[in-house]
């Protein structure tokens, strides 16, 4: 679908009574110069999605350009976790964390992006200040009066969502929604080729027991997000890293193929209780780390949480007796813990040595950098009990 024929679809029911007002409610068309400075924008745009197959610099930088060129000030992409079916927020500039929380976690009944998402339509609030529920609420609370929400599509399947939001209203004008139209294509092919990309790389790394990626696969994303988060400002990337509680004796006492049904099981709890962009690698024979960028230790300690819940419905019945399983976590966070990639494995290494030697079944989250010899010691942060 043409960027052209997915601005003529904006859904009309907002417009109807501004229909005899066009021209002073949309502004005058685009003058020459400043068409000119955006075809030159969207030139910029293409070669960007074309040059890089890393999804987050690629969407990142998109999205700054996009942004300077239509003089947006809010504006970000959500991409769909084709596994889960939910949108998950991967760029976004300009609006509280609040609100792109909201934006996030938004669904069908809510209206707006949900509803632009799955209808495959483009729509336009040109006021949110009539609009009723939490659209309206939230948007209102941002001081944002226009909100416009694209789908990105490739084909007829949906692939995410590009959304702008304005101070103003009825700052977008159907070029506007033309262009958004443009870069949203543009963009569902730069995603799907680095995908692609990603998928043919991956499968290359996984391990062959668990279908998790390889501790070497995670050593290099560790490091390349990390660099990530550095340079965008972000500064936020955590890391888990998780023991099975007692497997050797397993392996020794039931035999090593109940170990490894166990641990097939648990990379299972994992993968659900994660985020579609998270990474989960088996980082030794009884050790699984997770790469959880863009979020903080309080964000990474209620994912440990959720796996530890999981855990503990897990009760295999070995030899006609059921089984506890209990594993042990250990968390560290870039910048709390430590200040750079090296020194953040080692702080999330510590964290998890404590929480085993406390006797297991434990989460310790690592001390922070400021408070303590955290790089000597790991012996006075906060326990959890799981």
């Amino acid at each position: 679908m043409s960027g052209e024929e997915q601005a003529d679809r904006i859904n009309p029911t907002r417009e109807k009574e501004t229909d005899n007002k066009d021209a002073s409610a949309r502004g005058a068309e685009i003058a020459p110069l400043e068409h000119a400075k955006r075809v030159e924008a969207l030139f910029d745009i293409s070669l960007t999605l074309t040059q890089s197959s890393d999804l987050p610099e690629l969407l990142e930088s998109a999205l700054v350009k996009m942004m300077h060129a239509m003089e947006i000030k809010v504006a970000g992409i959500l991409l769909l976790d084709q596994k889960t079916k939910e949108l998950t927020l991967r760029v976004h500039r300009g609006a509280s964390t609040e609100f792109a929380s909201w934006v996030e976690s938004m669904r069908e009944a809510d209206g707006f992006s949900w509803h632009a998402a799955l209808s495959g339509k483009p729509l336009l609030v040109r006021d949110v200040t009539l609009e009723a529920g939490l659209v309206g609420i939230i948007a209102n609370n941002e001081g944002f009066r226009s909100l416009a929400a694209i789908p990105i599509m490739a084909k007829t399947e949906v692939m995410g969502l590009l959304y702008a939001a304005s101070h103003e209203t009825r700052e977008f004008l159907e070029q506007d929604m033309r262009l958004f139209g443009i870069i949203a294509n543009q963009m569902a092919m730069a995603v799907e080729n680095a995908q692609l990309a990603a998928g043919i790389k991956e499968n290359a790394h996984v391990d062959n027991l668990t279908g998790l990626y390889s501790r070497q696969y995670l050593i290099a994303e560790i490091d390349r997000k990390f660099a990530h988060a550095t340079r965008s400002g972000q500064k936020a990337l955590s890391l888990i890293k998780i023991d099975v509680d007692g497997l050797k004796a397993i392996n020794d006492g039931l035999g090593r193929q109940v170990g490894d049904a166990i641990l097939k099981e648990l990379a299972k709890i994992i993968r659900l209780q994660i985020r579609g962009y998270d990474i989960a690698a088996r980082w030794g024979g009884d050790e699984f780390m997770l790469l959880i960028p863009e979020a903080s230790s309080e964000d990474a300690l209620k994912i440990g949480r959720r796996i530890s819940s999981g855990v503990k419905k897990y009760r295999p019945v070995i030899d006609g007796m059921e089984r506890i399983v209990s594993i042990s976590m250990g968390i560290a966070s870039y910048p709390i813990h430590a200040s750079d990639a090296a020194d953040i494995v080692k702080a999330v290494d510590r964290a998890l040595g404590v929480a085993k030697r406390a006797g297991g079944n434990k989460l310790f989250s690592a001390t922070p950098l400021a408070s303590s010899e955290d790089r000597a010691s790991a012996s006075t942060g906060p326990f959890r009990t799981l």
